[in-house]
């Protein structure tokens, strides 16, 4: 045999062997898939019980709405890097009943996997809440209800005797 027949010989062995490989490797991802398919699909039933709170069915939402966007190749194309201050938004969001302190979003930033400088989150926060798009509340802050204007502080007057002279000015 010429020395190119043996070659191309060699190398044809080769694939067989790729080939082979290949199917054992997807073999293995379709039961690796059946098996966290299933897993999901009962995480996803047992989610649907919680819907009369109304953070599982949020959270629910936000699942299904995170499968459709990773499923769709144009939308993962288009998919835009989250700012921070979108991050700081949707953590108050999601908290919009308890609220949440500096410390805690901080603390909610880096678990999601977002360093955040408290100096840079003080500034967010500040911009926010000119806005009107956050209010605080003792150490904590809420995210306010959109087209709703949020409250606005009240000035108060030491004394009328203060006030009495303050008109007078």
């Amino acid at each position: 045999m010429d020395r190119i027949y043996q070659e191309i010989a060699s190398r044809c062995e080769a694939l067989v062997h790729q080939i082979v490989e290949l199917a054992v490797q997807y073999k293995k991802l379709d039961q690796t898939k059946k098996q966290i398919e299933a897993e999901f699909q009962a995480a996803r039933r047992y989610l649907q019980t919680g819907f009369d709170d109304p953070a599982v069915k949020r959270a629910y939402q936000r699942i299904s709405e995170l499968k459709k966007e990773l499923s769709s190749p144009s939308k993962r194309a288009q998919k835009v890097v989250e700012g921070k201050s979108h991050v700081v938004i949707r953590l108050l969001q999601e908290h919009s009943e308890t609220g949440l302190d500096a410390d805690e979003i901080m603390s909610l930033m880096s678990s999601n996997g977002t360093e955040i400088d408290r100096s840079y989150l003080t500034t967010i926060l500040g911009k926010l809440r000119k806005k009107g798009m956050v209010v605080k509340e003792g150490k904590k802050f809420f995210i306010t209800t959109p087209g709703q204007n949020p409250i606005t502080p009240l000035r108060l007057v030491k004394s009328a005797q203060s006030a009495a002279t303050a008109s007078s000015h």
